[in-house]
């Protein structure tokens, strides 16, 4: 059935909307076997509730839920379309959603929840239909794009305008708007603009309301749509009512809507009932009793029996004419408009009504009811204002924000270019200062460079004074040692005599010590392990240094890799036993697989590491260095009073 409550609630252009505006999606495919659900007029044939209910069925049955959401979708779309109310179609909808919401699609999701809030709104009952609606313009994967969001967004307008939430109402409007605007659905733009006027209206927002008129008269124009063209000048007409007493904008509004219709070849019932309410209207202000009578007569027969705005406005008339036929009004009329004027709180029609009323009683010198009706009045007037006060304040603040914006753009715009100009100083300042580092850091660079050239000219120049001082040595041991020695042996061979075993061994351990000062004895065949232990007990032997050692090395390095980390041991002892003043030392060398660590403590004077790195002087230091970038490690060097210790990491 139609709900009667919708011609009270809606416009007509609303309705236009429901009646032509809702098509049925191209992506919604029913098969041909029940092809009579893709059409729309077929409705009201006497097969379509079978049809649907055996198709509905059998999809169900065989788990195929994607036709189903198709079947319900297409009847959906005819109940919108003759604004009918189903409450088993709205059952059926919510059990479907709430089992099978998985297996459908987005777009099926969010018609099917459109449909169930379209039903629970001819219901009316808005917070069920709130629920569903918001719920469909969720699942829509493009929101701003898709005709059933700018719907959904439509539908909750008028529910907020109902509950006179206007500024959620307009926020609505204008979103479907928005839609519309993006589809480039010209109609749907004037619809909702015919619903952003209704609001401007109920704010008392002249301005705005008129706009909205002129822009669904452009936009109707420009698409040759007489529907909504007709609608605004309606609009006009029955909003100039209000605010022109002469009635001049009335008659002129209504002679071009008369125009229109008169042209329209199949005009729609609602607007040649308004057309001829608005003929009647004109005649009782032109005090016309006999043109106005018969205007009414056309009005009765055009009227919609089911629509209680329609039988609202007939008994306005009938009241109307009959204070201009007999000088008074009717009072069972006038009670009757006056209760639903309050009740639907059309606070400017109940003071209206009181009004005329009485001055009709005190016409008639009844002062008592004259007195009764103005209490009346000036108590719904104050309601008017209270009402009139909000919708200027609501008027006021809405121009105060946009003041407040203005200003606020200005000082944005002034804060931008002043932070612009602060920016622009800062990055020239910041490059100039990038520059001044740069050149600050290749100077550095130049001088360390230049710096670690010298380093490198003076180790270089050290280690070629030591490797002579180191053959001059090594030459020294041979001639005064090995070569006396074997001299002495060839002169007594020469003589005759016999040489003993211990002078030819004698002769060989001079010539070892002297190899071993050159490289470990039996380095590749020992390994790094047992040399640094031999090492420690050498060292141990010849001087009065204590070293213990701990030693967990597994062969993780090359034997070339192997003998530098030896000869860095060798060195660090060599320092320690020269410069410390140390009694124990301490060894570790241990390796993971991931690196090896080695540390050499002792418990020395120390020494300031910072300057001695830098003194041409310390060639045992640089030799350490130079050996520990060989094997690509990381050295760090820390000594106090209470010692020094080296600590070694080659990443294996």
């Amino acid at each position: 059935m139609i709900k009667k409550f919708i011609y009270l609630t809606f416009s007509p252009i609303f309705l236009m909307f429901i009646l032509f505006g809702c098509e049925q999606p191209e992506e919604i495919k029913i098969p041909n076997e029940f092809a009579l659900l893709r059409d729309t007029n077929s409705f009201n044939d006497s097969l379509y509730e079978a049809t649907f209910s055996e198709a509905y069925q059998k999809y169900i049955t065989e788990k195929d839920y994607n036709i189903a959401a198709n079947i319900l979708i297409a009847k959906g779309n005819a109940l919108d379309y003759y604004l009918t109310h189903d409450t088993t179609y709205l059952k059926q909808c919510v059990n479907f959603i709430s089992k099978n919401d998985n297996y459908i699609t987005p777009i099926q999701n969010m018609y099917i929840r459109y449909y169930i809030g379209s039903q629970y709104d001819f219901d009316n009952k808005i917070n069920e239909s709130k629920k569903w609606l918001l719920d469909a313009i969720t699942y829509c994967p493009n929101p701003d794009q898709e005709t059933i969001v700018g719907f959904s967004h439509l539908i909750l307008s008028g529910q907020y305008k109902r509950q006179s939430k206007l500024d959620s109402s307009q926020y609505h409007a204008i979103k479907a708007l928005k839609v519309f605007e993006l589809t480039k659905d010209t109609i749907n733009i004037s619809t909702v603009q015919y619903n952003l006027f209704r609001i401007a209206s109920s704010m008392n927002d002249d301005a705005n309301a008129s706009k909205y008129l002129d822009d669904m008269i452009r936009f109707g124009k420009a698409a040759k749509d007489t529907i909504n063209i007709c609608s605004a000048y309606i609009g006009y007409a029955k909003y100039s009512t209000k605010v022109d007493t002469t009635f001049q904008k009335v008659i002129k509004y209504q002679d071009t809507l008369n125009h229109y219709i008169t042209q329209w070849s199949n005009p729609v019932p609602n607007f040649l009932f308004d057309n001829s309410l608005l003929k009647v209207h004109i005649h009782i202000h032109n005090k016309d009793l006999k043109a106005a009578e018969e205007e009414f007569i056309i009005t009765d027969s055009l009227a919609n029996p089911s629509s209680s705005s329609d039988s609202y406005n007939l008994d306005d008339t009938r009241h109307n004419l009959s204070h201009l036929k007999t000088g008074s009004y009717d009072q069972k009329l006038f009670d009757k408009l006056l209760k639903i004027s309050n009740e639907n709180k059309n606070y400017y029609k109940s003071v209206l009504l009181l009004k005329n009323m009485i001055i009709s009683k005190e016409n008639a010198k009844e002062y008592e009811k004259a007195f009764f009706y103005l209490k009346e009045h000036n108590r719904i007037r104050d309601l008017l204002w209270d009402d009139d006060l909000k919708s200027k304040i609501y008027k006021y603040e809405k121009q105060f924000q946009t003041v407040k914006k203005e200003k606020k753009i200005i000082e944005q715009e002034n804060a931008l270019l002043q932070r612009n100009s602060i920016i622009g100083f800062l990055v020239f300042g910041l490059l100039a200062i990038g520059l001044i580092f740069i050149v600050f850091i290749n100077r550095r660079k130049r001088l360390a460079l230049e710096k670690e050239q010298d380093l490198q000219e003076d180790y270089t120049k050290q280690l070629l004074q030591n490797t002579e001082s180191e053959r001059s040595r090594i030459a020294g041991d041979l001639h005064d040692s090995v070569n006396h020695k074997l001299l002495q042996l060839s002169s007594k061979v020469k003589s005759g005599e016999q040489v003993g075993y211990e002078e030819l061994t004698e002769v060989i351990e001079q010539v070892r010590d002297i190899s071993h000062n050159l490289h470990p004895a039996m380095f590749e065949k020992v390994g790094l392990e047992k040399s640094i232990e031999e090492l420690s007990r050498k060292t141990m032997e010849t001087t009065k240094l204590q070293i213990s050692t701990q030693i967990a090395y597994s062969k993780t390095l090359s034997t070339q890799q192997e003998l530098q980390i030896y000869r860095i041991v060798e060195e660090a002892l060599n320092n320690i036993i020269k410069h410390s003043k140390a009694s124990h030392a301490f060894i570790k060398l241990v390796s993971t697989q991931s690196k090896l660590e080695v540390k050499i403590k002792d418990n020395g004077d120390g020494f300031d590491t910072s300057n001695l790195k830098n003194k041409k002087t310390s060639f045992g230091l640089m030799n350490i260095e130079q050996r520990t970038k060989a094997v690509k490690g990381i050295i760090n060097i820390i000594s106090s009073q209470k010692g020094t210790e080296l600590d070694l990491i080659i990443k294996t």
